[in-house]
């Protein structure tokens, strides 16, 4: 019950980044995303490579998602 109630209390299962079961990319590739990006690739060209869609690579330029991860760099 504690458990459960800590899951649902702060949103899930906390894990962010590779640590989420769910995450197709790991810390290294989101962190080339965003020096591909910032260099001035397409985020299409950029998406094809990683296999993801351009929505994707461009949640990870506009900081919405992986944000943590950026501010980190900084």
């Amino acid at each position: 019950l504690h458990h459960r109630y800590d899951v649902l209390k702060h949103g899930g299962t906390g894990a962010r980044g590779e640590a989420n079961g769910n995450a197709t990319l790991a810390e290294t590739d989101v962190r080339e995303i965003l020096r591909r990006c910032a260099a001035g690739e397409t985020q299409t060209r950029v998406a094809a490579d990683y296999g993801i869609t351009q929505g994707n690579v461009s949640e990870i330029a506009r900081g919405k998602t992986w944000a943590w991860l950026e501010q980190e760099a900084k």
